[in-house]
């Protein structure tokens, strides 16, 4: 009952969909709505052997290290990315971690303004991320696809949130891994914004805590087939 775009108009059927929870649960009383069940829930990562052996010859001597994700699709979604610089020396010195910039080639523009990360950002294609990831002792994103991957391989997550809600849309299971600042506009579901105050007053000790808070679980250690 809440299909967007007008995807409506083309359905014979209406699934009663809460709208209000999380994307993955809207998803899963679709299925059962159409008699499929809606246990258990399994995330499928087709990453081989050759793509996580891909990933080792990038990281020079087999470091510990964070993962940390600084673009995204929305401009209002980003953390500011001087944020992530600020990060990456605390990293090394609390958590005795090196800090990797990975994504796409927007996270390769960003990577000029983090020295002192290993860039990999716009140098793996889809399959070695998610082995990048499966690798990380720590992940630090934006609301993005690739933190929802993270979420999904069991690593220790930090995400930040503000334009957009973490109940409807944040990682599956992990809302402990969420920071966001209670500002009177957020979430605004909005792809342009004149002050951004949701994630330009969240500063780095909040998040380097929750990161220290992560750490400290064990991590769920999901097993995932590999195709």
């Amino acid at each position: 009952t809440s299909a967007r775009e007008f995807g409506g108009i083309f359905c014979t059927h209406l699934a009663p969909v809460d709208a209000e929870q999380q994307a993955t649960e809207r998803y899963l009383a679709v299925a059962e709505f159409l008699g499929l069940g809606r246990e258990p829930v399994g995330f499928i990562f087709a990453t081989s052997d050759d793509d996580r052996r891909f990933v080792e010859e990038l990281m020079p001597e087999h470091k510990p290290y964070a993962v940390l994700l600084p673009a995204t699709n929305w401009p209002t979604k980003q953390w500011p990315v001087e944020r992530f610089a600020a990060m990456v020396e605390p990293i090394r010195r609390r958590f005795g971690l090196e800090s990797v910039i990975a994504g796409g080639a927007d996270a390769a523009l960003l990577a000029a303004s983090m020295p002192g990360a290993i860039n990999l950002a716009g140098k793996t294609n889809l399959r070695q991320l998610v082995a990048l990831l499966e690798r990380a002792d720590l992940v630090i994103g934006n609301d993005t696809g690739p933190m929802h991957i993270a979420a999904a391989l069991g690593r220790p997550l930090v995400t930040m949130y503000g334009p957009t809600s973490p109940f409807q849309t944040g990682p599956y299971g992990r809302l402990d891994t969420v920071i966001r600042l209670d500002v009177s506009c957020s979430p605004c579901f909005s792809r342009s914004c004149s002050h951004q105050s949701c994630l330009r007053w969240l500063e780095i000790e909040p998040v380097l805590e929750l990161a220290r808070k992560q750490l400290a679980i064990k991590p769920a250690g999901i097993s995932l087939p590999v195709l």
